[in-house]
């Protein structure tokens, strides 16, 4: 950028933004600020229109690149799968550290990406969030959902699908219950149902 003095002012010849000069005082809102020789605008007027003109179209442009995402959703996973390998390449370890550190420190997010990728090899529908989970946890008052166990799971607890995956059962909210640890090995993949008779059988 190249700036020259004319009389009291100086004149900045910058490609990026055109030729702007420094005035004597503030302009008509008050900034003191360079204005562009083109128009003679304030600098920072210009900035604050640009602001105004972002916030009011925001929402409208988001709206715009999600539907373009959803439309070339194969692109875009393409371009996603490239970024991340790379950076990968570049720094492996760094990556391997943050991604430990993530799992360590995300037990539930863990469990339903897992869980998710499970649905998926299984062709089964449906899908849940960590804030599903939570209600469930609430609605169970922090107790195994298991007949006859009172066990405290707040802090250790197992996502477990009423109807297995492999029997038809779905990925959705609605067919999820939390267990602990112990009573869902027992339950294994049999259905809540099966294993509940046998649990009373066997008392």
């Amino acid at each position: 950028m190249m700036r020259i003095r004319v009389n009291s002012s100086v004149i900045s010849n910058n490609p990026k933004v055109g030729i702007l000069y420094t005035p004597a005082g503030p302009c008509g809102h008050g900034h003191v600020a360079e204005r562009y020789v083109k128009g003679n605008v304030c600098v920072e007027c210009r900035r604050l229109t640009v602001l105004r003109r972002h916030e009011k179209t925001v929402d409208s442009r988001r709206e715009q690149q999600a539907a373009w995402r959803a439309m070339n959703l194969g692109q875009v996973r393409e371009k996603d799968r490239v970024r991340s390998a790379t950076r990968y390449h570049q720094n492996p370890e760094s990556i391997k550290a943050a991604n430990a550190r993530w799992w360590k420190n995300n037990p539930d997010k863990r469990r339903g990406y897992k869980a998710a990728r499970r649905a998926r090899e299984l062709d089964a529908p449906g899908c849940y969030l960590e804030e599903d989970i939570q209600a469930l946890l609430g609605t169970q008052q922090g107790v195994c959902a298991a007949p006859h166990c009172e066990e405290k799971i707040e802090h250790l607890y197992h996502v477990d699908h009423i109807d297995p995956l492999v029997n038809g059962g779905t990925n959705w909210p609605d067919n999820l219950q939390l267990l602990c640890p112990t009573c869902n090995c027992s339950k294994g993949a049999k259905s809540y149902q099966v294993w509940c008779e046998e649990r009373i059988n066997a008392r």
